[in-house]
């Protein structure tokens, strides 16, 4: 099986000292059907001891608290984790995302799109059969992708999909926000993923979609199987529920943060 080793990390620089920090951090990768985790090391700045725990989502969770004053922070992540392409996580909660979330409420551009798909044939990929309900949100995969433009900075971790396809243009999180938004208008289930692929150097998005008992992983920003190279860190509803770093604290302070991460593929293989 393919073994890759990963990193994140970020660093938080305040222009004044802040204090009774509390942070909630979703930068452990989980051990799944997909990815086994091992050697994996953390640290948080200014706290010790972070505990562990599971967000409602069953995403790995790091909280803390600092109350002392400090105008900098930062945590780090690494370790190394088999990918196994071709195994696909089972979950028994796939009910909860055949719903609209806040971020994945359609509005006249998002309807006006789905009714224009509506005879869009089906296609499996490989991985479905045609016309099973995976197949039809593989389809609409390559129609989220012929209608978006990657563009850094066109829109802001609140845009909406609807907000993101009125506009043509966005980020991962805003092709898998469109993708989310038109499985749901047909009540198939898909949820959002937070994690890192392997040759970009940053955090990507990617969606899963329930059929058959697993969930199919699917890229809509590049337009095909989230299969080689893709470490899960948190995953839910919509990128609300996936921050990787929040904070809240006392005191007023500008900020300046600085994001690393790497996932790269080892020459040998376990």
């Amino acid at each position: 099986m393919p073994l890759f080793a990963f990193s994140y990390s970020m660093q938080l620089s305040l222009t004044a000292p802040v204090t009774r920090h509390s942070y909630a951090l979703r930068c452990l990768p989980p051990d799944t059907a997909r990815q086994t985790v091992s050697g994996l090391r953390y640290t948080v700045s200014g706290d010790d001891k972070p505990s562990r725990s599971v967000d409602g989502f069953g995403s790995p969770l790091l909280t803390g608290y600092i109350a002392r004053p400090h105008d900098f922070f930062g945590f780090s992540v690494s370790g190394t984790a088999v990918l196994r392409p071709d195994v696909f996580s089972e979950s028994g909660d796939a009910a909860l995302y055949r719903f609209a979330s806040r971020l994945t409420q359609p509005g006249p551009a998002l309807t006006a799109l789905h009714d224009s798909l509506a005879s869009l044939p089906g296609d499996g990929m490989g991985f479905v059969p045609d016309d099973s309900p995976a197949a039809r949100a593989f389809a609409m995969m390559h129609a989220v992708y012929a209608r978006m433009r990657y563009e850094p900075g066109a829109t802001t971790v609140s845009t909406t999909a609807e907000q993101a396809l009125a506009g043509g243009a966005g980020v991962c999180q805003d092709y898998v926000h469109l993708l989310l938004a038109l499985c749901r208008m047909e009540r198939i289930p898909a949820r959002y993923v937070a994690g890192l692929l392997g040759g970009e150097g940053a955090t990507h998005a990617w969606c899963e979609v329930w059929h058959g008992g697993v969930w199919y992983p699917i890229d809509p920003t590049h337009d095909c199987p989230a299969l080689i190279g893709y470490l899960e860190l948190a995953h839910g509803r919509d990128a609300a529920d996936c921050p990787l770093d929040r904070g809240v604290w006392y005191g007023a302070a500008g900020q300046t943060q600085t994001v690393t991460a790497s996932l790269s593929r080892l020459p040998e293989s376990i």
